[in-house]
């Protein structure tokens, strides 16, 4: 058991390493005494400090005079969007972004235990070219950058725990006879993580290309791979699902990184309806795309939480990372899909995808 616990710790400060101190991303992080407590690489580069010259450091002696008080002040919100301020960087006086603040409170707590800090240059038309060229980057370093090391730590820690789960599942059903009952078991075992062998290696494909390799494909056999590993859970919670498939042309994608994403989708709609409801999977063929709607019947989401989904780090579960959306919508664009959440409460949250067409 402590060996267990062991490896687990282990593998979460890798992947904390992978997801937050090695993103292009500019994020902060503070101590409940406003002091730098870890950044991210991204941070680093943009304020032009490294990890340990800025670690321990008050966040307001980045900020003119007074502001820092704004920020944190009494009576400010837990979250704080798009707030435009200038930042002391490197010497240099006076250099503009925008900063959103989250603040960690723990329920029944009313102070917070840290808070995390995202700095961006300001869009806008008065932004010097050095600023602009800044911005771009960011942005096309956060789609990119931080999926493919998110990526490649994921699969490199998942494959070898995999090889020995196939092997072991395979030499049961070769040489022990199991039960009938068992050995359905276990060839379902040494099926699922066959697949999930070869949804590790494309992820690591697209980690070291930086894309996905598409290639034309049907999305029903996606679709269908990618509810196999959720049925149990669907049995559990008496979940029906309506498959509304329509004609259904191949379309280029990348079928094994694609699977990755449409699970995380339906995994997070069949968690949405624990004691039971209606998981709906239309398909169909439209103006030279192929759209693809998948809605549940759950409490749906929040109007405050629906605008941010899909952001790095968001979650409304407790044990949740928050980069399960955010990887969906980024291997979504790879496949030049637009992918939108809609959601009423008590009524369920609807995903739509539409994945482009190929020309006749």
């Amino acid at each position: 058991m402590l060996n267990a616990r062991s490896e687990r710790r282990r593998l979460e400060d890798k992947f904390f390493i992978a997801a937050f101190e090695e993103s292009r991303e500019a994020i902060v992080a503070l101590d409940a005494g406003k002091k730098i407590y870890t950044v991210s690489r991204g941070a680093e580069e943009i304020l032009g400090l490294t990890r340990q010259e800025l670690v321990g450091r008050l966040w307001g002696d980045f900020m003119a005079g007074g502001e820092a008080q704004r920020l944190f002040g009494e009576g400010a919100p837990g979250v704080l969007r798009n707030y435009a301020t200038a930042l002391r960087i490197n010497k240099q006086q006076n250099m503009p972004v925008q900063l959103t603040l989250e603040a960690l409170i723990e329920p029944g707590q009313n102070q917070p235990l840290g808070y995390l800090i995202w700095v961006m240059p300001p869009a806008g038309p008065d932004l010097n070219l050095e600023h602009k060229i800044l911005r771009e980057t960011f942005l096309r370093l956060q789609r990119l950058g931080t999926l493919g090391q998110i990526a490649a730590s994921f699969a490199h820690q998942m494959r070898s725990p995999l090889q020995i789960i196939q092997s072991s599942a395979e030499f049961a059903l070769e040489f022990c006879s199991p039960s009938p009952k068992l050995k359905e078991n276990l060839d379902s075992i040494a099926k699922s993580t066959e697949r999930l062998s070869k949804m590790t290696a494309a992820l690591l494909n697209m980690a070291k290309s930086g894309a996905c390799r598409l290639e034309r494909g049907s999305l029903v056999n996606v679709i269908e791979a990618a509810l196999l590993p959720i049925e149990p859970a669907v049995k559990k919670q008496n979940i029906k699902i309506i498959k509304d498939f329509g004609p259904a042309p191949e379309i280029l994608l990348d079928p094994y990184i694609l699977q990755g994403a449409l699970y995380n989708v339906l995994a997070n709609a069949v968690e949405a309806m624990p004691s039971g409801g209606t998981l709906t999977i239309g398909l169909k063929s439209e103006n030279q795309q192929l759209i693809l709607n998948i809605q549940d019947t759950g409490p749906g989401i929040d109007a405050a939480i629906l605008n941010q989904v899909g952001q790095p780090f968001l979650s409304t579960k407790e044990t949740g990372t928050g980069l399960g959306v955010y990887i969906a919508k980024q291997i979504f664009e790879q496949h030049n899909a637009r992918a939108a959440w809609s959601s009423e409460q008590s009524r369920g949250t609807s995903v739509i995808v539409a994945f482009p067409g190929l020309q006749p």
